[in-house]
């Protein structure tokens, strides 16, 4: 067996007593699963949550939404790191801003998503150079009826797996 991720044909071979073979197949696509990490901070409506759903493969497309906020704006963020941004160790806690307890999870390298909170759809690239890939996310709130400048969710990371 292998390990690697991708599409995959599992096929099973069963004999009886009387010499019968039957023989069945099936295909499937090992992934590896979306990694949450961090911690968020709670808004006027609980905890945010960061979900992502689909399937982080080559070539597919997943879609990165905020639940549980009643926030009116967000900034999605990908970043290529978990653990240094711009030579600040991470998370990095937004108490400066006024808003202890709310962390910055991920480097904050481009805006995803930035206005009204709304799902946002990533397509990955069906390229064999994507495989492997290491990706993080965060979604950022603003505008809360907490009153608190910024909400923030836990972070997420995405494997690219393979064709």
């Amino acid at each position: 067996g292998s390990s690697a991720t991708g599409t995959r044909t599992v096929e099973v071979q069963v004999r009886d007593n009387a010499g019968n073979v039957r023989t069945a197949s099936d295909t499937i696509y090992y992934y590896a699963e979306v990694q949450y990490f961090g911690n968020a901070c709670a808004g006027s409506a609980g905890i945010p949550l960061l979900n992502v759903s689909g399937v982080p493969g080559a070539g597919r497309t997943v879609t990165l939404a905020t639940l549980n906020t009643a926030a009116p704006a967000q900034a999605l963020y990908f970043g290529l790191s978990n653990t240094n941004w711009l030579g600040i160790p991470l998370p990095l806690d937004l108490g400066l801003l006024g808003v202890s307890g709310c962390f910055v999870n991920i480097s904050l390298d481009i805006p995803l998503g930035t206005g009204p909170v709304a799902p946002v759809a990533i397509p990955i690239p069906s390229d064999p150079l994507a495989i492997g890939a290491v990706t993080y996310y965060q979604n950022l709130l603003f505008g809360d009826p907490s009153g608190k400048l910024v909400v923030s969710t836990r972070g997420a990371e995405i494997t690219v797996s393979g064709f």
